[in-house]
């Protein structure tokens, strides 16, 4: 079987025991019944955004009712956009690259990822996006993995840290975009496996090699246990056009 976009699976899956082989499988069915259940979502949060927005311009209602109705809409519409990220990151990937400003796929990372760092009490930002926009040729969702997956190592080594914090940096060097995810904080006496388990984390490394290979991308790793680690990902800077951009001075 050979998803859309990807070469065949046997050649890596061969390497995986059986207990992996299950759980890739699972996470293959999630995301093929994925869309349907992010379409009725959408659906009925248009509903209800629709009926805000109705509610909003009715005459002669509470101030209060309205600004509660407008609350209502701007959530309905803030969910929706969540899912579109979500259902976009689970679209089987398209063999054309395209240009991708790093900026607004760092946003994006983290928007995903906002309620489970809350949880866990990391705080995360992102910085030097005044200097940009700092644009790269690549396959976005590819990008999109790649960036989570360092995101989500990064979570999984300060989990339980006093203080933890996350940031994601873009900044240029030479003639690269560079973006890093840094962690910080006050180790705690034992550092867990994370949230994706022993499995999820091994998994981690060998796509993280194999997507920053694929991108043309090279991955440096830094790792203090004091200061957390530090994941830096640098791709040749582009144009708007797609094209080789010049040289740059970080």
């Amino acid at each position: 079987m050979t998803p859309p976009g990807r070469g065949p699976w046997t050649a890596d899956l061969s390497l995986l025991g059986d207990n992996a082989l299950e759980e890739v499988n699972r996470l293959w069915t999630i995301a093929q019944v994925l869309s349907n259940t992010v379409h009725a979502v959408k659906n009925s949060l248009q509903v209800t955004g629709g009926n805000a927005e109705l509610l909003e311009s009715r005459e002669g209602l509470d101030p209060a009712i309205i600004r509660r109705a407008q609350t209502i809409r701007a959530q309905a519409t803030r969910a929706s956009d969540a899912l579109e990220s979500l259902l976009a990151y689970s679209r089987p990937v398209s063999e054309s690259p395209d240009v991708v400003e790093l900026g607004d796929l760092a946003r994006t990372a983290l928007e995903m990822r906002s309620h489970s760092l809350g949880r866990a009490r990391i705080t995360a930002d992102v910085t030097g996006v005044e200097g940009g926009p700092y644009l790269t040729r690549a396959r976005r969702r590819d990008l999109l993995q790649l960036l989570l997956n360092l995101l989500l190592g990064s979570e999984a080594v300060i989990a339980g840290w006093s203080g933890a914090k996350i940031v994601i940096g873009l900044r240029r060097r030479g003639s690269d975009v560079v973006i890093e995810v840094s962690a910080s904080g006050s180790p705690a006496s034992a550092v867990t496996a994370g949230p994706a388990g022993e499995f999820g984390l091994d998994l981690q490394q060998r796509v993280m090699a194999r997507l920053a290979a694929e991108l043309g991308a090279v991955l440096e790793c830094e790792l203090s246990r004091e200061g957390g680690p530090k994941l830096a990902l640098a791709l040749p800077a582009q144009d708007a056009a797609g094209n080789v951009a010049p040289a740059r001075s970080s």
